[in-house]
């Protein structure tokens, strides 16, 4: 029951309500099946004793409400309420068993798109702390476990009803032949579950994390499949996806086999409940009213088998799936709404900005820059150079906002950068990563990356483009600007998937402007042009360059050379000085 708690906590109000009012359905299903039953009775109990009509008032009167004078008149009109009832029952069933399962799904897709914003608007420091398999798998694989889960209590809830009132119903024919069924059911189910009750929460854990293990390795081979192919290492990748999935199908089945293997055993028990049944009711001395009444027993034993086998499957699979629930409802208890650029003015960068005594470690017995202090005036170009790992691309990310300093500040034209500006300075800020995702699409979706479709300018697009030299090969293209650029931009070489990048940056029309070893990738000349594009920019936006390039640093006004807790400032006319940079590892 406290799953199902849990479960009924992730809904929205509105969400409350219709599953109240599916519930009120549930019992309209209840009663039309149990109706449906109950009809049974007095059919076959005119079938034996025609005689009943007269002596039944109940019976009398309704032959006498339709005006039908013989009894098989009558019989036939008591067969067709029968057929009616039992379609009725079967069609309210049918619709409220729709409902029940369009309601699950839509909430999970609500859960789903909650998931998916709510890791959307993280930091970036947790999506650097966390495995972006495991979140696929919340997104893409969890969920649906959930929706499962919400579809099963939903049909757990609704057959319980179903089960009290056909369990009362035999009780008003005959006390002793509800116990004993109710006894005989109720103990055998209740047994299995207490035998499997651990099993099942170990399979919802290896669904889990096998889930995960699964959506990792398909990234992981996808994203290095030229590796892979040069290297003919893709039996250990095909391996590790065979066991993952060997472990997810092994949880599944073994749960399936859980939720049903009771029900073969239990009607071999409702077998030897109706002949029990006949027993009892045997010694009567009416016969009409022995064979209404055990036929009334059979039919409904037949209907309520597969109303308990149903309640406990559902039960089942809500407990197996109860690890997916406490996944999702942890990461949805700590949901942020999600920043949409589009709302916010741009904060942009006028005098200069400066990082104030700034601290940051991922681990903190590890930091990765400690009291450092930086200035960068506003329309210069800085270039960042040193070893790796000299806190560089940390520095970078602290200046856009990516990462939050644990000590000091962040001050943009004198004002503090933090949450409540975050936004308005991203705004106008753009980030050319050292590793450039390049999306399955065309060159302008690529280019416009995060807007749009009807909302893409193409004139900045065409002036982005041909500012960042990239103009020269997508011209080139069969498709131009349409062109499909493949997966992850298999179809680019490095030097013009860093092109695109440059692109990319440049169409936000940036205040300031990241680029982190933009020319890795570049030749000589397209470095040169990188150079010539970054001194066009001086004047109009602040650069700040990761590089190890000499001519990309020699194109900036000064540089800052990490290492050995130094930095050396140039300022591009032979004049330099060095300056004690604390705390940056070399």
């Amino acid at each position: 029951m406290n799953v199902l708690f849990r479960a009924w906590r992730l809904l929205t109000p509105r969400e409350r309500r219709r599953c109240t009012g599916l519930q009120l359905l549930g019992v309209l299903m209840a009663l039309t099946t149990v109706a449906g039953i109950a009809a049974v009775m007095p059919f076959f109990a005119v079938l034996g004793d025609p005689g009943l009509i007269e002596r039944n008032a109940a019976l009398a009167w309704l032959q006498s409400r339709f005006g039908i004078d013989g009894h098989q008149d009558f019989i036939v009109l008591l067969g067709c309420g029968f057929i009616a009832l039992l379609l009725l029952g079967s069609v309210v069933n049918l619709a409220g068993s729709v409902a029940m399962s369009r309601f699950a799904w839509r909430v999970g897709d609500r859960l789903r798109l909650a998931l998916f914003s709510q890791y959307l608007a993280r930091d970036y420091l947790f999506h650097a702390r966390q495995r972006g398999a495991v979140l696929t798998s919340r997104v893409l694989y969890q969920s649906d476990r959930v929706t499962g889960l919400m579809q099963s209590a939903l049909l757990f809830v609704s057959n319980v009803l179903v089960i009290v009132l056909i369990v009362g119903s035999i009780a008003l024919v005959d006390a002793r032949v509800a116990a004993a069924g109710l006894l005989l059911f109720g103990v055998s189910y209740a047994l299995v579950y207490a035998a499997a009750r651990r099993r099942l929460l170990a399979n919802g854990f290896a669904q889990t994390h096998a889930g995960a293990d699964r959506v990792a390795v398909v990234e992981q081979a996808l994203a290095g499949i030229k590796d892979l192919l040069v290297s003919q290492g893709q039996a250990p990748f095909t391996r590790r996806f065979a066991a993952a999935s060997a472990a997810i199908s092994r949880a599944a089945s073994h749960t399936q086999f859980i939720g049903l293997a009771p029900r073969y055993l239990l009607e071999c028990l409702a077998g030897v409940t109706l002949i029990l049944a006949a027993l009892i009711l045997g010694g009567r001395s009416s016969t009409a009213a022995w064979l209404g009444e055990l036929t009334f027993i059979a039919v409904a034993g037949y209907r309520l088998l597969p109303a308990i086998q149903q309640a406990y499957f559902s039960f089942v699979t809500v407990r197996a799936n109860q690890d997916a629930l406490d996944e999702v409802a942890a990461d949805l208890a700590q949901a942020t709404p999600l920043r949409v650029p589009a709302q916010v003015e741009a904060m942009r960068l006028h005098d200069c900005i400066e990082l104030v005594d700034v601290s940051f470690a991922y681990e903190p017995a590890t930091p990765v820059i400690d009291s450092v202090s930086l200035r960068i005036p506003a329309d210069h170009a800085v270039a960042f150079t040193g070893p790796n790992g000299s806190g560089k691309t940390t520095t970078a990310d602290l200046l856009v906002g990516l990462l939050t300093p644990q000590s000091g500040h962040i001050a943009i034209d004198g004002q503090r950068l933090d949450d409540s500006n975050r936004a308005a300075w991203q705004a106008c800020v753009a980030y050319l990563p050292q590793h450039l995702y390049i999306l399955d699409a065309t060159v302008r979706d690529n280019i416009a990356f995060g807007v749009e479709p009807a909302a893409v300018d193409e004139a900045r697009l065409r002036e982005a483009i041909d500012f960042a030299g990239a103009g020269e090969f997508i011209d080139k293209l069969p498709r131009g600007l349409d062109e499909r650029l493949g997966t992850r931009g298999a179809r680019l070489s490095g030097g013009q998937r860093q092109l695109i990048g440059l692109a990319r940056a440049l169409y936000r029309a940036p205040s300031f402007l990241v680029l982190d070893e933009a020319t890795s990738s570049l030749d000589d000349a397209a470095a040169q042009a990188v150079a010539a594009m970054i001194r066009r920019l001086r004047g109009h936006c602040t650069v700040v360059a990761i590089t190890h390039h000499e001519v990309i640093a020699a194109a900036c006004d000064r540089r800052c050379v990490f290492g050995e807790r130094r930095v050396l400032y140039d300022d591009g006319a032979g004049r330099r000085s060095t300056r004690l940079l604390r705390g940056v590892s070399s």
